[in-house]
C-alpha cells in the first residue's frame, strides 16, 4: 500500500491529469497540483533494514535512525547508508540524508559529531530524543541549551 500510495502521490503532484487504478487506490482527476511544483517526499527508515532505504532512494530524502531507537547512528553507518542510497538512486536529483541525533552538554563534541556525520554523507541533523530514552526534564534542558555553539 505504501509503495502504491507514494507512486500515486508523485503522480498527483506532477500537475498532470491522473488516471490510477491500482490494487489499493483508484482515482481519475484532471489536475491536483496547480503548477506541478515539486513537493519533496522524505521517508523514514531504520538502519540496517534495507527495504525502506531502497524505497527512499526513489524519492527526495530519508530520515535515518538506528533500528533499536536508542543507539545513535555512527558516521560509518551513515556512510554505508549514503553509499546504499546512491547505489539505488535512478536520478541525479539532490537527495537529503537526515540523521536523528541528540545533542549533549558538550558543544564541541556535538559540533565534531555533526562534521563527522556530514563527511559521511548526511546533510541534515534532526535533534530530538524519544520519550523512551529521555525524560521530559532532560528534553527541556536541551531546548534551553539551544544548538551547539563554540
Amino acid at each position: 500500500m505504501l509503495d502504491e500510495g507514494l507512486e500515486l502521490l508523485a503522480k498527483l503532484w506532477s500537475g498532470e491529469a491522473v488516471a490510477h487504478h491500482g490494487k489499493h487506490y483508484q482515482t481519475n482527476t484532471q489536475t491536483f497540483a496547480p503548477d506541478g511544483a515539486h513537493i519533496p517526499i522524505w521517508l523514514a527508515a531504520t538502519w540496517p533494514n534495507l527495504k525502506p532505504f531502497r524505497r527512499a532512494a526513489r524519492f527526495d530524502g530519508v530520515m535515518a535512525i538506528n533500528q533499536d531507537f536508542f543507539t545513535q547512528l555512527t558516521p560509518d553507518e551513515v556512510s554505508e547508508i549514503a553509499r546504499y542510497i546512491k547505489a539505488h538512486r535512478q536520478t541525479d536529483a539532490p537527495f537529503n540524508l537526515c540523521v536523528a541525533s541528540i545533542t549533549s552538554d558538550d558543544a564541541q563534541a556535538d559540533i565534531d559529531r555533526a562534521h563527522a556525520l556530514e563527511e559521511a554523507g548526511a546533510n541534515w541533523w534532526q535533534d530530538g530524543g524519544f520519550p523512551l530514552v529521555e525524560t521530559l526534564e532532560d528534553l527541556r534542558k536541551r531546548i534551553r541549551r539551544g544548538p551547539p555553539r563554540v
